[in-house]
């Protein structure tokens, strides 16, 4: 694009374009990320009260346990079970859960985990509207952006698949711009590809027949970034108390294994 702006005495035009949409694309990045910030952290908090209670407190209040032979409830016996396990091995589970997370790590950055982490995520219904509408908002603005400024098609879809994060949508942008290289016109060249909306290629087909693909591409981004903010909303709005609810159904559930045993107790003193 600075090449482009230098060769065409536009540079400050051009160079406003490319703020714009850095800034366009950092925002959007930054939407997604704040969706989830809330949910991970009620996650963070629960399992760390789930660990505390389990490993530390419930050990201290089975001792009440030991002087009655009445059967505990079946709740009760896997927990303690449970609880008995990780006040010993609790460090175990740590090494365990670390050296899965470094091995997660290492995997998704190499080419073959990174395609198959990108495969799994555009499998899952969802999510997979969610990262199609953030990419080809993204990919529709940067490559509107670019012709507009005086790159090539071909040019533009070789430098456009950066923007782009999932692996799976880079290689069918790469075989795009090698159909384009050989002739196909870009709609020709996407409408075969099962993760680029009808809506999308006809949207481009338009702007392609009226000799003005970027405006085509422009309006693409508006509707696509349009649908992932009200997406990113919706999950803030839902998947927040969700967890809520399941962090507080297990603690809850901690917390009535517990008390079943004391229940019984006062039953048999009674």
């Amino acid at each position: 694009m600075v090449k482009a702006g230098e060769l065409s005495g536009q540079l400050d035009a051009v160079l406003n374009r490319l703020a714009q949409l850095i800034e366009k694309n950092y925002e959007t990045r930054q939407k997604v990320r704040s969706s989830l910030a809330y949910p991970a952290l009620i996650v963070v908090v629960g399992i760390a009260t789930v660990f505390v209670l389990i490993t530390f407190v419930i050990p201290r209040i089975t001792v009440i346990f030991e002087d009655f032979n009445q059967g505990l409830p079946f709740v009760t016996v896997v927990l303690l079970e449970i609880s008995n396990f990780l006040s010993r091995f609790w460090w175990l589970v740590v090494l365990v859960i670390g050296s899965g997370l470094l091995y997660f790590r290492r995997w998704m950055q190499s080419p073959v985990g990174r395609r198959q982490w990108d495969l799994l995520k555009l499998s899952i219904p969802g999510l997979k509207n969610f990262i199609i509408n953030v990419e080809i908002g993204r990919l529709a603005r940067t490559l509107g952006t670019l012709l507009e400024n005086g790159i090539t098609i071909i040019d533009a879809l070789k430098s456009v698949q950066d923007v782009v994060d999932n692996q799976i949508l880079k290689e069918e942008i790469a075989e795009a711009s090698l159909k384009v290289t050989q002739g196909s016109s870009l709609t020709k060249a996407l409408e075969r590809s099962p993760y680029f909306p009808e809506s999308a290629i006809s949207m481009m087909a338009v702007g392609e027949e009226t000799g003005k693909l970027e405006k085509g591409l422009y309006k693409i981004a508006d509707s696509y970034e349009r649908q992932a903010d009200e997406t990113a909303k919706t999950i803030v709005s839902l998947l927040g108390p969700l967890v809520l609810v399941v962090v507080v159904g297990i603690i809850g559930t901690v917390v009535i294994a517990m008390l079943l045993p004391i229940f019984q107790m006062n039953l048999i003193v009674q």
